[in-house]
């Protein structure tokens, strides 16, 4: 089956994509509705990072490109975008090769659909490689257009007296110094493209780390940075970083705590949720069960009134999900459980779509949804290792 969307802007467009490669992600799927809860947590310790990132170089490649367009002859926006396509299709067979990890439409090619800038542009404005943090690319290509479109205009009439002005060029580099104000990106060079590959030099590593330490340098991500800890890329799961957890700041160490319990506390759920799937007839999934209902009386002791004020969480569906679901634990009340689970579902995706509405009728082959919740563990530890290996901290 084809997907397709009504195309009313590249930024619903964008969305659309995001979800679409998020389900292709074994367990991703958020059957019961707590993704803002498992992203709120991960923003919070790995601020910037996203389950479809892949390498740290990323992070530089979409500022090289988009300045070498600014330097590049009047286009109009449209345009330009196109150019940043163009030029991010081409760097596919540049960059990957034997071993080579990470690079974004190595399958795919020139049928990639959503590119580099379209998943790091968000976080290049949040660690503050370029200045402006509301702004789209589609709108900064904009305003590159019209300041460039005035210039020009301007010469036309004569008033600006570019014999006099050795530095003015021609209309390939109007206001490129204006445009540059808008970046926090020191390195870039015309050269760029020179012995590219995926591995950060060290200028580049070193440029990245500066920029997450001044802008999320708080965080459990800031703090491995600085501390240089290269243990923290061995822990397999977010819940084994309990043996990191003397290493961690005070105020870190709350918020690991309450995040573990609650993937610890949501877990129960999931487990429920593909009993019910299965028919209660997978022995695996009852064997997870059984594991995770040694603890009840821990997780039905979850604090979720302090969770919900510490990532303010409003929405009432979800919150009275979640009590109701710590009240049946406390009670040890399974089949009541369940019953939530499955309203929970409904609510969510309406009955006909409900998997759990007619269990018989489902193929049950494999797990379905969310396994433990690991707050984008793995991802952020790619991105550290590419830094860490950079500034030669790591051994490659």
């Amino acid at each position: 089956m084809e997907l397709g969307w009504i195309d009313f802007s590249k930024s619903h467009k964008n969305k659309v994509l995001n979800v679409i490669n998020l389900l292709s992600e074994p367990g991703a799927v958020d059957e019961l509705g707590i993704g803002t809860i498992r992203d709120g947590f991960a923003d919070l310790f790995f601020p910037g990072t996203s389950t479809i990132q892949t390498r740290a170089k990323y992070f530089l490649l979409v500022p090289y490109l988009m300045m070498e367009i600014e330097k590049e002859p009047l286009a109009t926006p449209e345009k330009m975008m196109e150019k940043l396509h163009q030029k991010e299709l081409s760097l596919i067979d540049q960059l990957k090769g034997p071993g080579v990890k990470g690079v974004i439409g190595e399958i795919s090619g020139k049928n990639l659909k959503r590119k580099p800038s379209d998943i790091y542009w968000s976080v290049i404005r949040k660690y503050s490689i370029f200045k402006e943090n509301q702004l789209s690319i589609n709108n900064y290509f904009r305003i590159v257009h019209k300041l460039k479109l005035n210039k020009k205009r301007t010469r036309a009439m004569g008033k600006m007296e570019t014999e006099e002005d050795p530095n003015s060029g021609d209309d390939a580099n109007a206001y490129v110094g204006e445009f540059f104000e808008f970046w926090n990106f020191p390195l870039w060079h015309e050269n760029f493209r020179e012995n590219l590959t995926m591995a950060l030099t060290k200028e580049e590593a070193e440029f990245l780390k500066e920029r997450i330490l001044s802008t999320v340098g708080k965080s459990l991500l800031g703090h491995v940075l600085k501390a240089q800890n290269t243990d923290f890329l061995e822990y397999k799961f977010f819940e084994d970083l309990m043996d990191y957890l003397s290493k961690m700041p005070p105020s870190i160490q709350s918020d690991y705590l309450m995040a573990k319990a609650f993937a610890d506390f949501i877990e129960g759920a999931h487990i429920r949720y593909n009993l019910i799937l299965s028919a209660y007839n997978e022995p695996k999934v009852h064997e997870a069960w059984e594991r995770w209902v040694e603890d009840i009386h821990l997780h039905g002791s979850y604090d979720l009134e302090r969770m919900f004020s510490l990532l303010q969480v409003k929405n009432m569906g979800q919150r009275k999900f979640l009590l109701d679901l710590k009240s049946a634990m406390q009670n040890r009340d399974y089949e009541n459980m369940d019953e939530i689970i499955k309203q929970r579902e409904i609510q969510l995706k309406g009955k006909k779509r409900a998997k759990t509405e007619d269990p018989g009728n489902f193929n049950y082959k494999e797990w379905v949804g969310i396994r433990k919740l690991e707050y984008r563990l793995p991802n952020t530890q790619v991105i550290i290792r590419d830094i860490f290996e950079g500034t030669g901290v790591l051994n490659v």
